[in-house]
């Protein structure tokens, strides 16, 4: 989502995969920096219209049972 990272820089953000609570993030799951974003052109932040944020990590998720992929479309 846009408005998470609408006021931030990708050097401050910390991408926390394969937990279910915000307690466990320094005991299970994987962690990762974030290398660069991407916020829809169109977001508007009073709005919260085109809500929409692309994270590039600084390193793989490895998929687990319970990591999945998800895939972008390579073509406009």
């Amino acid at each position: 989502a846009a408005h998470c990272v609408f006021d931030v820089t990708s050097d401050s953000i910390t991408v926390h995969a394969e937990i279910q609570r915000l307690s466990e993030r320094f005991t299970s799951g994987q962690t990762r920096n974030v290398s660069s974003m991407i916020i829809h052109p169109n977001y508007s932040d009073p709005l919260k219209l085109n809500d929409l944020a692309v994270l590039k990590l600084a390193s793989p998720i490895t998929k687990t049972n319970t990591v999945g992929l998800c895939c972008l479309s390579t073509t406009n």
